[in-house]
């Protein structure tokens, strides 16, 4: 029963979680995928600061802001 509602809860989280935001069907968040010196490939929420400037300048009519965060996570960048 306990692992049954642990389930549900981490279901329920995942996908709600956005819905405090206003506008929350605009939100979009970007991705990097990166292959190591071991050939695994991983995906992180963090990318590079120039990503700003190339989604501003191809998709600036979709984003009104774009927030992103230091590559060690400790601030906010946005513009």
């Amino acid at each position: 029963m306990a692992v049954a509602m642990l389930i549900g809860l981490w279901i329920w989280d995942e996908v709600t979680y956005d819905r405090s935001f206003t506008n929350h069907q605009q939100l979009a968040q970007i991705m990097t995928t990166t292959v190591g010196d071991d050939g695994k490939m991983s995906t992180d929420p963090r990318v590079c600061q120039a990503h700003c400037d190339e989604l501003r300048r191809k998709y600036g009519s979709d984003f009104k802001n774009i927030s992103m965060s230091r590559w060690n996570g400790s601030a906010t960048y946005s513009r």
